[in-house]
């Protein structure tokens, strides 16, 4: 049942609202629960997911590898880990290659369990 007036409960425009939300917007569509350490810790269930963070994978073919987040690719909707990556063919990977070495999972797949030490890292509500 709807409440809320403002908003509206129709598919389509709910829809619109998602794929065509600014990076501003895509921050905070792109949180991911946090483990439950982190959750007694800081008292919220997600966060955004930011560059340095730790994540382990809870779905996708990568369930319960653990990795650092390289990437955050909103435009994509797609968290960049490091860690394995898929190839089609056998390929010898040298030191330069290994931010290439890494792995893509969508949005709602990751589960943060170490949050990154960043210049931003401080939150008002903590």
């Amino acid at each position: 049942m709807k409440y809320n007036p403002r908003v509206s409960s129709s598919r389509r425009k709910s829809r619109k609202a998602h794929f065509t939300a600014p990076s501003s917007g895509r921050r905070v569509l792109m949180s991911a629960p946090l483990s439950s350490d982190l959750r007694s810790k800081y008292i919220v269930r997600s966060m955004p997911v930011r560059k340095d963070d730790e994540v382990q994978a809870v779905r996708s073919t990568y369930k319960g590898r653990e990795g650092k987040v390289v990437q955050v690719y909103r435009k994509k909707w797609v968290i960049h880990i490091q860690g394995c990556k898929k190839l089609t063919r056998p390929v010898k990977l040298t030191e330069t290659d290994s931010s290439q070495n890494c792995f893509d999972l969508r949005c709602g797949d990751p589960k943060l369990t170490q949050i990154g030490t960043g210049a931003n890292l401080n939150p008002s509500w903590t």
